[in-house]
């Protein structure tokens, strides 16, 4: 048995994630890094669940036109009680006759009537419209499909951002709770001064209002970290309330992708085109197959039937007889209904045909999108980099300078105010950078777990 690669490598991602869960209980927390999240998205996510099913539905109909074509097999038994039955008397004085009859009775069938009927029927030709209706419900299975490889490359997307953000927002409250406990040592050096009347009382509720604003900043980090976890689980198809964890760097690392080599991957890789080019295709079979109108039909049919009583009805007796019989049928003149059915085929082919040129100018709008703003993040990235390095000097110059007593307490807390927020610009950037990647993965539709 040849086993795919990507299914075995699919299988072992999931049974290390489930060990990793068995003994993660004990924890009661579920460690996962981005891989592992994908990957019980595209197991367990319900949307992608939906696209499934679609598309079993689509086969239904394709094993449904192909039955069309096969020999149809019918069995029917019936019994009726007539309430009477045509009766007549033969007389033998009947004029004209030149030899003489017995009188007799004559009976037509009988009260109680059985039949058993044995029907077969093959349609031998159907002005191609059987074929044609194939071919479309094939070419319009292929593109449902494509519409599970949409829902995966999107959600991939959504999924990554989800967890970048989680991370940047587990940063961001480790940075919070840094300065916080910075500010309460700070907190203690002016009361200290206070005692010793170096300073005021404005002062210390100063630094006393500078920690309770770093409290909230931590309390509405951990409100953000719960919700995202949330979602990504939402995104995963599990439980919401399920203890999850996650530990990972928030890297930066630069990467350079041209304008025409993302627009190229972009047309062969987005499923919306590969989609789109199956329903013209399908499209295209049904107006052949609404052609095929014009011609006639030809069926060969056979039945077989047993029953009481049977063609002769005098006798009254079982019996069994078959027929066989050939069907043609044309609908030659129909007030143009056949010729209207070929125009609204040829329409919606033609919608489809301006649909596509749509679809390529907006992807490729969609690629340009992502890379500038890829370009943005990488810029921005940077940027706040060096503006936190400056800040990180600053600070460190101030708090010299404060401890001197150089400095007041108003430009130690603006000094330690500003290298918080550079480095919560800097988490956010690079956070924004990793998404900003993923959505030009999106855009060039590379739904790929790396």
């Amino acid at each position: 048995m040849i086993i795919n690669k990507s299914c075995f490598l699919s299988c072992l991602i999931l049974f290390l994630i489930v060990v990793n869960f068995t003994f993660a209980t004990g924890q009661d927390s579920l460690h996962l890094n981005l891989n592992e999240c994908i990957s019980l998205a595209l197991r367990n996510n319900f949307d992608l669940q939906i696209e499934k099913q679609q598309v079993r539905e689509v086969q239904t109909i394709v094993k449904q036109l192909q039955a069309a074509r096969l020999p149809q097999f019918n069995f029917q038994a019936s019994y009726l009680r007539f309430s009477e039955v045509m009766e007549a008397n033969i007389s033998p004085q009947i004029e004209g006759l030149p030899f003489q009859i017995d009188p007799m009775h004559l009976r037509f069938g009988d009260e109680n009537n059985y039949m058993t009927k044995f029907n077969i029927s093959q349609l031998v030709f159907a002005g191609f419209k059987i074929k044609n209706n194939i071919k479309a419900s094939k070419n319009q299975l292929k593109a449902t499909e494509f519409n599970e490889k949409i829902q995966i490359n999107n959600l991939s997307f959504k999924l990554t951002q989800n967890y970048f953000n989680l991370i940047s927002a587990q940063k961001l409250k480790e940075v919070a709770i840094l300065s916080q406990h910075a500010i309460e040592a700070h907190l203690k050096d002016v009361k200290n001064l206070l005692s010793q009347g170096i300073i005021n009382k404005n002062e210390v509720l100063k630094v006393e209002i500078k920690k309770s604003e770093i409290e909230l900043l931590t309390n509405q980090a951990e409100n953000r970290i719960e919700l995202l976890k949330k979602m990504l689980l939402s995104l995963m198809g599990m439980d919401i309330n399920t203890n999850i964890s996650i530990q990972e760097k928030l890297l930066f690392k630069p990467d350079s992708l041209k304008y025409e080599d993302a627009v190229n991957n972009a047309k062969q890789m987005r499923p919306e085109l590969n989609q789109i080019n199956y329903y013209l295709k399908s499209n295209q079979n049904l107006v052949q197959s609404a052609k095929g109108n014009f011609l006639p039909t030809l069926s060969l049919i056979g039945n077989y039937e047993y029953g009481k009583p049977g063609l002769n009805k005098f006798e009254n007796k079982w019996m069994g007889y078959w027929t066989l019989g050939i069907v043609a049928q044309w609908n030659i003149w129909d007030w143009g209904i056949k010729k209207s059915q070929i125009e609204k085929a040829q329409v919606g082919l033609k919608r489809l045909q301006f649909a596509q040129k749509k679809l390529q100018q907006s992807i490729e709008l969609d690629v340009q999108n992502a890379l500038l703003k890829e370009n943005e993040a990488k810029k921005r990235v940077l940027i706040c980099q060096q503006t936190k390095d400056q800040a990180t000097e600053n600070f460190r110059l101030v708090k010299n300078q404060f401890e001197q007593g150089l400095v007041t307490n108003t430009e130690f807390l603006d000094a330690e105010t500003q290298l918080t927020k550079t480095k919560i610009d800097e988490l956010r950037a690079i956070a924004d950078y990793n998404i900003a990647i993923a959505d030009v993965e999106r855009a060039m539709g590379n739904a790929v777990v790396k």
